[in-house]
């Protein structure tokens, strides 16, 4: 797999996170450069509204980069700390250019827990 197009899925985020405090957060991480985050407006079988994410990211060589990409490619996520004890988990975005169904897939799994 080529690391520098491994993108990232957040599946669920508040509505009142909007691109650029994804981007801020993700900045602040030195990963790489955010390239683009798309926000997906869906909804789940229920009816219930909600936002999914998908970071697109130009990879650098740091450590703490090595480790995301190794920790999310073996399906494990991550949690990233955006708001004092406020946290997104992070995974590998599965889906294709035009579908974003690995989150789907993932909000569906953990809300029927």
């Amino acid at each position: 797999m080529n690391h520098n197009m491994t993108s990232l899925c957040i599946p669920r985020i508040n509505r009142n996170i909007n691109k650029n405090d994804i981007i801020k957060r993700f900045n602040e991480l030195q990963i790489g450069n955010i390239e683009k985050v798309d926000i997906i407006f869906k909804n789940n079988e229920k009816g219930d509204k909600f936002y999914s994410a998908f970071i697109h990211i130009q990879w650098n060589d740091s450590e703490l980069s090595k480790y995301i990409i190794d920790r999310v490619t073996n399906g494990k996520d991550i949690k990233v700390i955006y708001d004092g004890l406020m946290f997104w988990k992070v995974y590998i975005n599965k889906s294709n250019k035009n579908k974003h169904s690995f989150c789907d897939s993932v909000w569906e799994r953990k809300s029927k827990i």
